[in-house]
Protein backbone atom coordinates (compact mmCIF):
# COMPACT_ATOMS: atom_id res chain seq x y z
CA UNK A 1 0.00 0.00 0.00
CA UNK A 2 1.38 3.20 -0.89
CA UNK A 3 2.66 5.68 1.90
CA UNK A 4 -0.17 8.62 2.38
CA UNK A 5 1.79 11.82 2.32
CA UNK A 6 0.11 14.47 4.72
CA UNK A 7 -1.11 17.22 4.05
CA UNK A 8 0.65 21.08 3.18
CA UNK A 9 -0.43 21.88 6.77
CA UNK A 10 0.47 18.66 8.44
CA UNK A 11 3.42 18.93 6.91
CA UNK A 12 4.65 22.01 8.38
CA UNK A 13 3.66 20.85 11.87
CA UNK A 14 5.79 17.84 10.92
CA UNK A 15 8.82 19.31 9.00
CA UNK A 16 9.11 22.98 10.10
CA UNK A 17 9.85 24.60 13.46
CA UNK A 18 7.84 26.75 15.10
CA UNK A 19 8.72 30.13 12.79
CA UNK A 20 9.33 31.69 16.24
CA UNK A 21 12.70 29.40 16.40
CA UNK A 22 13.83 30.46 13.39
CA UNK A 23 16.94 32.32 13.52
CA UNK A 24 16.70 33.96 9.64
CA UNK A 25 13.91 36.08 8.94
CA UNK A 26 14.50 35.63 5.97
CA UNK A 27 13.46 32.15 5.83
CA UNK A 28 11.37 33.09 8.59
CA UNK A 29 9.00 35.50 6.30
CA UNK A 30 9.27 34.21 3.19
CA UNK A 31 11.55 31.17 2.66
CA UNK A 32 10.07 28.51 4.63
CA UNK A 33 6.35 29.37 3.20
CA UNK A 34 7.21 28.16 0.31
CA UNK A 35 10.20 25.22 0.71
CA UNK A 36 7.02 23.16 2.15
CA UNK A 37 5.81 23.04 -1.18
CA UNK A 38 8.91 21.51 -2.51
CA UNK A 39 9.28 19.20 0.55
CA UNK A 40 5.85 17.68 -0.52
CA UNK A 41 6.71 17.56 -4.20
CA UNK A 42 9.91 15.72 -3.00
CA UNK A 43 8.66 13.13 -0.46
CA UNK A 44 6.46 11.70 -2.89
CA UNK A 45 9.89 10.44 -4.35
CA UNK A 46 12.72 7.77 -2.96
CA UNK A 47 15.31 11.06 -2.85
CA UNK A 48 17.01 11.55 0.72
CA UNK A 49 17.82 14.41 2.60
CA UNK A 50 21.52 14.28 1.75
CA UNK A 51 20.65 14.31 -2.01
CA UNK A 52 19.14 17.35 -2.03
CA UNK A 53 21.63 18.89 0.04
CA UNK A 54 23.62 18.25 -3.18
CA UNK A 55 21.23 19.45 -5.55
CA UNK A 56 21.72 23.05 -3.14
CA UNK A 57 25.23 22.97 -4.11
CA UNK A 58 25.16 21.96 -7.40
CA UNK A 59 22.01 25.11 -8.24
CA UNK A 60 24.19 27.56 -6.19
CA UNK A 61 27.37 26.52 -8.34
CA UNK A 62 25.73 26.81 -11.39
CA UNK A 63 24.04 29.92 -10.58
CA UNK A 64 27.22 31.55 -9.54
CA UNK A 65 29.30 30.54 -12.81
CA UNK A 66 26.30 31.60 -14.63
CA UNK A 67 26.78 35.30 -12.94
CA UNK A 68 30.93 35.27 -13.44
CA UNK A 69 30.84 34.58 -17.06
CA UNK A 70 26.77 35.04 -17.93
CA UNK A 71 27.08 39.10 -18.27
CA UNK A 72 24.13 41.20 -18.04
CA UNK A 73 22.51 38.50 -20.40
CA UNK A 74 22.53 35.87 -18.01
CA UNK A 75 22.16 37.47 -14.72
CA UNK A 76 18.67 36.95 -13.78
CA UNK A 77 18.89 33.45 -13.99
CA UNK A 78 21.54 33.01 -12.21
CA UNK A 79 20.22 35.06 -9.54
CA UNK A 80 17.18 32.38 -9.73
CA UNK A 81 19.79 29.57 -9.84
CA UNK A 82 21.55 30.82 -6.59
CA UNK A 83 18.12 31.69 -4.80
CA UNK A 84 16.78 28.20 -5.36
CA UNK A 85 19.58 26.67 -4.25
CA UNK A 86 18.42 28.20 -0.54
CA UNK A 87 15.23 27.11 -0.99
CA UNK A 88 16.64 23.63 -0.97
CA UNK A 89 18.69 24.78 1.89
CA UNK A 90 15.63 24.69 4.01
CA UNK A 91 14.03 21.76 1.69
CA UNK A 92 16.92 19.02 3.09
CA UNK A 93 16.29 19.20 6.37
CA UNK A 94 12.74 19.20 6.09
CA UNK A 95 13.13 16.18 3.98
CA UNK A 96 15.29 14.58 6.64
CA UNK A 97 12.41 15.61 9.54
CA UNK A 98 9.82 13.64 7.50
CA UNK A 99 11.94 10.62 7.08
CA UNK A 100 13.20 10.91 10.15
CA UNK A 101 17.22 10.63 9.01
CA UNK A 102 18.87 13.29 10.18
CA UNK A 103 22.49 12.49 10.47
CA UNK A 104 26.08 13.70 11.31
CA UNK A 105 27.03 13.52 7.70
CA UNK A 106 23.55 15.28 6.47
CA UNK A 107 24.81 18.25 8.84
CA UNK A 108 28.42 17.56 7.32
CA UNK A 109 27.07 18.33 4.08
CA UNK A 110 25.06 21.32 4.95
CA UNK A 111 28.10 22.70 5.90
CA UNK A 112 30.20 21.72 3.30
CA UNK A 113 27.93 23.65 0.81
CA UNK A 114 28.31 26.50 2.86
CA UNK A 115 32.55 26.65 2.55
CA UNK A 116 31.46 26.03 -1.03
CA UNK A 117 28.73 27.63 -2.25
CA UNK A 118 28.97 31.08 -0.32
CA UNK A 119 32.81 31.98 -1.52
CA UNK A 120 31.13 30.95 -5.10
CA UNK A 121 28.73 33.70 -4.72
CA UNK A 122 31.07 36.34 -3.91
CA UNK A 123 33.28 35.33 -6.41
CA UNK A 124 31.02 35.15 -9.13
CA UNK A 125 29.92 38.88 -8.46
CA UNK A 126 33.46 40.18 -8.67
CA UNK A 127 34.06 38.57 -11.35
CA UNK A 128 30.79 39.79 -12.65
CA UNK A 129 31.69 42.99 -11.75
CA UNK A 130 35.47 42.79 -13.19
CA UNK A 131 34.30 41.49 -16.45
CA UNK A 132 31.48 44.53 -16.89
CA UNK A 133 32.99 47.09 -15.43
CA UNK A 134 37.13 46.07 -15.93
CA UNK A 135 37.94 47.65 -12.38
CA UNK A 136 41.61 45.56 -11.07
CA UNK A 137 40.88 46.48 -7.53
CA UNK A 138 37.50 44.06 -7.36
CA UNK A 139 39.63 41.45 -8.10
CA UNK A 140 41.98 41.88 -4.86
CA UNK A 141 38.91 42.90 -2.71
CA UNK A 142 37.36 39.69 -4.09
CA UNK A 143 40.55 37.45 -2.61
CA UNK A 144 39.91 39.43 1.04
CA UNK A 145 36.29 38.42 0.27
CA UNK A 146 37.41 34.69 -0.53
CA UNK A 147 39.77 34.08 2.99
CA UNK A 148 37.28 35.65 5.49
CA UNK A 149 33.77 34.84 4.39
CA UNK A 150 34.65 31.18 5.36
CA UNK A 151 35.55 32.69 9.00
CA UNK A 152 38.67 31.80 9.97
CA UNK A 153 38.58 32.39 13.19
CA UNK A 154 35.87 30.05 14.01
CA UNK A 155 37.71 27.52 12.12
CA UNK A 156 40.89 27.68 13.90
CA UNK A 157 39.02 28.21 17.15
CA UNK A 158 37.35 24.22 16.50
CA UNK A 159 40.40 23.29 15.34
CA UNK A 160 42.75 24.17 18.03
CA UNK A 161 40.13 22.06 20.50
CA UNK A 162 40.60 18.70 18.54
CA UNK A 163 43.62 19.41 18.29
CA UNK A 164 44.58 19.24 21.80
CA UNK A 165 41.93 17.19 22.53
CA UNK A 166 44.15 14.18 19.87
CA UNK A 167 47.33 15.00 21.37
CA UNK A 168 45.90 14.37 25.35
CA UNK A 169 46.91 17.71 26.49
CA UNK A 170 45.38 20.79 28.39
CA UNK A 171 46.19 24.26 27.64
CA UNK A 172 48.43 26.12 29.91
CA UNK A 173 45.79 28.30 31.64
CA UNK A 174 44.01 27.17 35.28
CA UNK A 175 40.51 27.13 33.70
CA UNK A 176 39.47 27.39 37.67
CA UNK A 177 40.51 31.04 38.10
CA UNK A 178 39.58 32.03 34.36
CA UNK A 179 35.59 30.32 35.07
CA UNK A 180 34.30 33.77 36.48
CA UNK A 181 36.35 35.75 34.13
CA UNK A 182 34.84 33.87 30.99
CA UNK A 183 31.38 34.40 32.55
CA UNK A 184 31.21 37.81 33.16
CA UNK A 185 32.36 38.63 29.66
CA UNK A 186 30.25 36.36 28.10
CA UNK A 187 27.35 37.29 29.95
CA UNK A 188 28.36 40.93 29.35
CA UNK A 189 28.70 40.38 25.39
CA UNK A 190 25.04 38.64 25.32
CA UNK A 191 23.77 41.14 27.11
CA UNK A 192 25.26 44.10 24.62
CA UNK A 193 23.25 40.95 21.85
CA UNK A 194 20.11 40.94 22.86
CA UNK A 195 19.77 45.14 23.17
CA UNK A 196 22.10 46.36 20.57
CA UNK A 197 19.94 46.18 17.34
CA UNK A 198 22.52 47.54 15.48
CA UNK A 199 24.95 44.79 16.95
CA UNK A 200 21.98 42.49 15.33
CA UNK A 201 21.79 43.71 12.21
CA UNK A 202 25.75 44.28 11.81
CA UNK A 203 25.66 40.52 12.43
CA UNK A 204 22.85 39.86 10.13
CA UNK A 205 24.43 41.56 6.78
CA UNK A 206 27.87 39.68 7.35
CA UNK A 207 25.90 36.27 6.95
CA UNK A 208 24.03 33.98 4.54
CA UNK A 209 21.74 34.44 3.42
CA UNK A 210 21.27 38.01 3.85
CA UNK A 211 24.80 38.95 1.91
CA UNK A 212 23.03 36.76 -1.01
CA UNK A 213 19.99 38.88 -0.94
CA UNK A 214 22.40 42.07 -0.71
CA UNK A 215 24.85 41.15 -3.71
CA UNK A 216 21.56 40.10 -5.37
CA UNK A 217 20.09 43.36 -5.02
CA UNK A 218 23.53 45.02 -6.07
CA UNK A 219 23.32 42.93 -9.44
CA UNK A 220 19.74 44.13 -9.89
CA UNK A 221 20.59 47.48 -9.34
CA UNK A 222 23.07 46.99 -11.99
CA UNK A 223 21.23 45.79 -14.98
CA UNK A 224 18.62 48.60 -13.86
CA UNK A 225 21.25 51.39 -14.19
CA UNK A 226 23.79 49.81 -16.08
CA UNK A 227 27.74 52.21 -15.67
CA UNK A 228 25.51 54.42 -13.24
CA UNK A 229 27.21 53.57 -9.83
CA UNK A 230 29.49 50.24 -10.48
CA UNK A 231 26.80 49.30 -7.22
CA UNK A 232 28.15 45.31 -7.42
CA UNK A 233 31.81 46.81 -6.95
CA UNK A 234 31.20 49.00 -3.77
CA UNK A 235 28.83 46.22 -2.23
CA UNK A 236 32.57 44.20 -2.74
CA UNK A 237 34.32 46.28 -1.31
CA UNK A 238 31.91 46.88 1.46
CA UNK A 239 32.14 43.42 2.49
CA UNK A 240 36.23 42.95 2.17
CA UNK A 241 36.25 45.61 4.61
CA UNK A 242 33.62 44.68 7.14
CA UNK A 243 34.38 40.63 6.80
CA UNK A 244 37.90 41.43 7.31
CA UNK A 245 37.39 43.99 10.44
CA UNK A 246 34.88 41.68 11.91
CA UNK A 247 37.81 38.40 11.82
CA UNK A 248 40.13 40.64 13.50
CA UNK A 249 37.59 41.72 16.55
CA UNK A 250 36.84 38.29 16.65
CA UNK A 251 40.41 36.68 16.76
CA UNK A 252 40.86 39.94 19.49
CA UNK A 253 38.54 38.83 21.69
CA UNK A 254 39.37 35.06 21.17
CA UNK A 255 42.79 36.05 22.76
CA UNK A 256 41.95 37.79 25.19
CA UNK A 257 38.76 36.44 26.41
CA UNK A 258 40.40 32.97 26.07
CA UNK A 259 37.27 31.57 24.45
CA UNK A 260 38.94 28.14 23.37
CA UNK A 261 40.60 27.66 26.93
CA UNK A 262 37.05 27.58 28.39
CA UNK A 263 35.04 25.83 25.42
CA UNK A 264 37.66 23.05 25.86
CA UNK A 265 36.72 22.70 29.69
CA UNK A 266 33.55 22.59 28.59
CA UNK A 267 33.37 19.91 26.03
CA UNK A 268 36.13 17.75 27.22
CA UNK A 269 37.48 18.72 30.28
Amino acid sequence: MAEKIPSISELRKICQKPLRFETVAYARYFIRKISIYFTWILVHFSISANQVTVAQAVFGLAGSVLLAFGGRNWAVLALVLVQFGYILDCVDGEVARYRKASSVNGVFLDNLNHIVVIPAIFWGTVLYSYLIHNNILIIAAGIIVSIVVVSPVKKADLNTLFNLKDKGENPQYDFTSLQAENDSVNKQLEKIDRKNKLVIWAQAIADYPASMNILAIAILFDLIWPNQALIPCIIIYFYAFYLLGREGIMLLVTLKTHKIEKKFKRFFG
